[in-house]
């Protein structure tokens, strides 16, 4: 598998540009190695922890637990695990599954999240922060996020147990 010189630090960038444009009052990204974030787990689990205690936050949006993609898996694992040991409510949220799953594969219930004409300005604003991920990487790839995804109007959370 290919790898992009120079992509950890790029995302860590975009991230924090992402965040800032939302207004965040911080962002964390782990040192972990991307594409392999299952073989630290526990790693992950405790930059998590260690982020919510240093926010103080009252709640955890991860990405959901199923979603096909290894490293997200892996990070909602970890999000989820630090979220219970805060005892603090968690959401998870599709990503890839949106595009990449079968719909009678998922085993939860998906409920839409309606956005506000300023959500949606403000997530086009923060996406065009990801030009690792909105731009081909190569003049013969597309872009990870293709314009189609760009354009969805409608987030999703899931609730693993129902549905």
């Amino acid at each position: 598998r290919g790898r992009v010189a120079g992509r950890d630090a790029t995302r860590r960038r975009e991230l924090e540009e992402a965040a800032t444009r939302l207004g965040a009052e911080s962002a964390t990204a782990g040192r972990h190695p991307d594409g392999r974030l299952g073989d630290v787990g526990s790693l992950v689990r405790r930059t998590v922890r260690r982020a919510l205690g240093a926010t103080g936050a009252d709640a955890v949006l991860s990405l959901w637990r199923e979603d096909p993609h290894p490293d997200h898996r892996a990070a909602a694992t970890s999000a989820l695990a630090a979220a219970a040991d805060h005892g603090l409510p968690a959401a998870e949220m599709p990503l890839w599954a949106v595009h990449w799953t079968d719909p009678a594969l998922v085993r939860c219930e998906v409920r839409p999240v309606h956005l506000e004409p300023a959500d949606l300005d403000a997530r086009e604003h923060a996406l065009a922060a990801y030009v690792s991920q909105t731009r081909p990487l190569a003049p013969n790839l597309d872009p990870v996020l293709p314009p189609a995804v760009l354009a969805w109007r409608t987030e999703v959370l899931a609730t693993p147990g129902a549905g």
